[in-house]
């Protein structure tokens, strides 16, 4: 079978070849386990009341491994076998169905490298091949980012900024790439050029990448101050790591574009972001050629819980630590543990002052945050 199958209610008899029978009754610790998962099958399975069953295709299962039963909704059928099943029963089956097929078709896709995945924007391409090039100065690095007027703004008021400022005003792209360094300047211009990502379409889910962008930014700029306070970090890296900590949310929103029920209903939109978005944004910033601790903070900025073998704190802890902060205030914080509860708050040497303190490090950062998101949103 191409599917595993996990018993909801009922009761099932399962007859092994050697004449050996075993019962399972739905909500006990034996229905928790996939009925007969063996391959090939070696039980008869037979239903002795109507049941209710979660059909999982095994790509998804294998996927989801170990995953909790949360993260599996989105890729779960609900079907019934011999029970009528009221009509919001029904929609609920129905939207599950749809929560299957959505996910298992990207799934696919991003299997068979056959997902379209959006393309790192031309001119930070362009700025990273000049720097490549030892035959390019920094006169062919600003040229190239003077063919775009809003980046160009944009490295000029960086330059000009408390973030890096130094004596004497800036007012050429070519001052602000000497100011900035070659290095600083392409992080830059991979960060600004990220903006034109975050567009869809669809006017239904025009304001959901909206609020996505907002997000992405807020964690940006404290990525960004975070990593200048701890001191051994790169503050313009942690800035760029904030900002693609989602991108695999982006493409997801474009890919719903196709499925107008994933416009219209956000259950069904939510569980396949929550089900694959490291999955395909850590995919994305590999293609793009990012370093590699760049697509695992796709892959984990989410997990909370996250406590790799090393000790070492990395982008990701970072990126962590910045979202958390991000939600305060907002909704977000009643589903969000607390700052100071997570290992990434401890690997990054948080630990060694009072949570009062580190927290208050960050608080005397506004300032600095709301001039680094300011650059960023402009």
């Amino acid at each position: 079978s191409e599917f595993g199958y996990f018993l909801l209610s009922g009761s099932l008899i399962l007859k092994a070849a050697d004449g050996g029978v075993k019962v399972t009754e739905a909500a006990t610790d034996s229905s928790r386990n996939q009925i007969a998962q063996l391959v090939p099958r070696r039980y008869q399975v037979i239903s002795s009341t109507p049941v209710t069953y979660l059909k999982v295709p095994n790509p998804l299962l294998n996927a989801f491994h170990g995953a909790g039963s949360e993260e599996m909704e989105s890729s779960i059928i609900l079907e019934e076998d011999g029970v009528g099943g009221s009509d919001e029963e029904t929609q609920t089956a129905s939207e599950f169905a749809f929560e299957n097929e959505i996910s298992y078709q990207l799934y696919q896709e991003l299997q068979n490298d056959t997902l379209v995945l959006p393309s790192l924007p031309d001119i930070a391409i362009r700025v990273g091949e000049a720097l490549k090039d030892e035959t390019k100065n920094v006169h062919h690095i600003a040229e190239i980012a003077q063919t775009d007027p809003a980046i160009t703004a944009k490295l000029v008021k960086a330059a000009n900024s408390a973030m890096y400022g130094g004596s004497g005003k800036v007012d050429s792209c070519s001052g602000a790439v000497i100011r900035l360094g070659t290095q600083v300047t392409h992080q830059l211009v991979m960060t600004f050029a990220m903006k034109e990502l975050f567009q869809t379409s669809s006017k239904l889910l025009n304001r959901r990448m909206k609020r996505l962008w907002e997000h992405s930014a807020r964690v940006a700029a404290v990525s960004h101050v975070l990593a200048k306070k701890l001191g051994k970090f790169d503050p313009e890296h942690a800035l760029l790591a904030g900002l693609v900590h989602d991108i695999g949310v982006l493409a997801i929103i474009n890919y719903a574009t196709q499925f107008p029920e994933a416009q219209e209903n956000r259950q069904i939109l939510d569980s396949t972001i929550k089900s694959l978005r490291g999955q395909v944004g850590s995919m994305i910033l590999t293609k793009w050629g990012f370093p590699e601790d760049l697509p695992a903070v796709a892959a984990d900025a989410e997990n909370w819980t996250r406590s790799p073998a090393s000790k070492r704190a990395d982008y990701t802890d970072i990126v962590i630590i910045a979202q958390l902060h991000s939600f305060i205030g907002t909704d977000d914080m009643a589903t969000a543990p607390a700052i100071d509860a997570v290992p990434s708050f401890k690997r990054l040497g948080l630990s060694q002052l009072t949570p009062k303190m580190s927290l208050k490090l960050l608080d005397e950062a506004k300032e600095e945050i709301a001039e680094a998101r300011a650059l960023l949103t402009a």
